[in-house]
């Protein structure tokens, strides 16, 4: 088997991660999905996802985006500013954490409520 690497198209999706294993990582869809989403549309959306027959898409913890961001040119087709994560803010009750791709080199993070409609770029695992 091809050893996998960053970049590679694989699983539907673009490989963003791979684990010391070299058996593991994070797969990004090659493209957001069409709308601006809630949080909880967003989940919907990449739960009923198929690309190229694969499935169990997800929106991406804020871990993972920070994963992504620094592999966004190498990736491609990002068409926003600011992406969903799935993950909940610990300060404040109902917020979740959202990333500004557009700011260059710098990483922004922001804590949103799940009723804004932001893009989306789903991940999922292997």
């Amino acid at each position: 088997m091809k050893k996998l690497r960053i970049g590679d198209d694989y699983g539907g999706g673009k490989i963003v991660y791979i684990d010391t294993t070299g058996k593991h990582g994070l797969i990004v869809a090659k493209e957001d999905l069409p709308e601006h989403y809630n949080l909880a549309e967003a989940r919907k959306a990449c739960s009923d996802l198929v690309i190229d027959g694969y499935t169990g898409w997800k929106v991406p913890t804020i871990r993972r985006l920070k994963k992504i961001y620094p592999e966004m040119e190498l990736i491609g087709g990002f068409e926003g500013w600011d992406y969903w994560s799935s993950t909940k803010s610990n300060k404040e009750k109902n917020l979740y954490w959202y990333l500004n791709f557009g700011d260059g080199p710098m990483m922004c993070a922001f804590a949103q409520r799940p009723t804004e409609k932001l893009r989306v770029r789903p991940v999922r695992t292997f």
